[in-house]
């Protein structure tokens, strides 16, 4: 009996021991979703969950619901940031469902998208889902669209923004390039409007348009370069014949000292004139007019000497 009993204890205990091993290893297996971003492209949307490891992921389709089912095994948001993790899962175009379980699953739900839309990677930190919302030729289809529209209606850099997405789906396009040429043209743009048509050229039915717009810019760019060759040689004749400065010189022309002394006596200022004593006045303006000049006396007499 006692037997018995010690067979069942260690039967419980190898059980418990068991139950707390896997418990250990389930529990260093769980993944934590530390971060959620998404990215909406043109012709994709983008989930990426920032991972602590390599997670379990399992894809089910519904195709007849046009449903498709992510599982996220093993796998949790981190503790407090749940509700914005999956209010940026939501924000995908087709609105996802979510929903995590308790026991470490995550459950987001696709409505109206097939399971080859769909397209999952993932390296050890990163859990990336592509979503795609258009092909490339629908991409194309409506960014031409839109763009050819928008020249004819000429809003030219608005119509040249579409024909370049345009040209991300379908490199070489030649209408893509026409109509860009086209653009470019109008906006005075010649250097890129004429890479532009070169490239449409090569489509039997934008070649003659393509040509006329090219010798037009080509015979513009050669008459320019003419006009700045006949004005160039204009102003260098017209410098070449052109009359001295009126006034000459700041410098004045220099004058011999005799002449500068004689022309400072011409300008010296008369006697003094009093109102009251016409006598006294007279007797000084007499004065002034036999009175000799002498060698000894001022620079202004001396010259006036030397003339006399």
């Amino acid at each position: 009996m006692k037997a018995g009993y010690t067979k069942i204890i260690s039967i419980f205990i190898i059980l418990l021991i068991g139950f707390v091993l896997r418990s250990q290893k389930s529990f260093a297996q769980l993944s934590l979703i530390t971060g959620v971003k998404y990215v909406s492209e043109e012709i994709d949307d983008r989930l990426d969950f920032k991972t602590t490891s390599i997670v379990n992921v399992e894809k089910t389709d519904f195709p007849q619901k046009h449903s498709v089912l992510i599982k996220l095994l093993n796998t949790e948001f981190m503790p407090g940031s749940e509700n914005n993790f999956i209010r940026t899962v939501k924000r995908c175009f087709l609105r996802p469902k979510i929903v995590q379980l308790n026991n470490g699953t995550i459950f987001i739900l696709f409505k109206g998208v097939l399971s080859s839309k769909i397209k999952i990677t993932q390296n050890k930190h990163l859990l990336r889902l592509l979503i795609r919302k258009k092909s490339p030729e629908t991409a194309y289809l409506e960014n031409y669209r839109k763009g050819v529209l928008l020249v004819k209606d000429k809003k030219y850099k608005a119509g040249l923004n579409h024909l370049r997405r345009a040209l991300r789906f379908k490199a070489g396009d030649q209408a893509a390039y026409f109509w860009a040429g086209k653009a470019r043209f109008a906006l005075g743009d010649w250097k890129a409007a004429i890479f532009n048509l070169k490239k449409a050229r090569t489509e039997k039915s934008f070649r003659n348009e393509a040509d006329r717009l090219t010798a037009f810019i080509e015979k513009k760019k050669k008459d320019r370069i003419k006009d700045r060759v006949k004005i160039k040689n204009k102003t260098a004749a017209a410098a070449s014949v052109m009359p001295a400065k009126p006034g000459g010189s700041k410098k004045s022309p220099v004058r011999n000292k005799k002449e500068t002394a004689a022309a400072d006596v011409m300008t010296a200022a008369p006697p003094a004139v009093s109102k009251k004593n016409p006598v006294q006045n007279k007797k000084r303006i007499a004065a002034a007019e036999i009175t000799p000049a002498t060698p000894g006396g001022s620079r202004e007499d001396r010259a006036v000497f030397q003339l006399i």
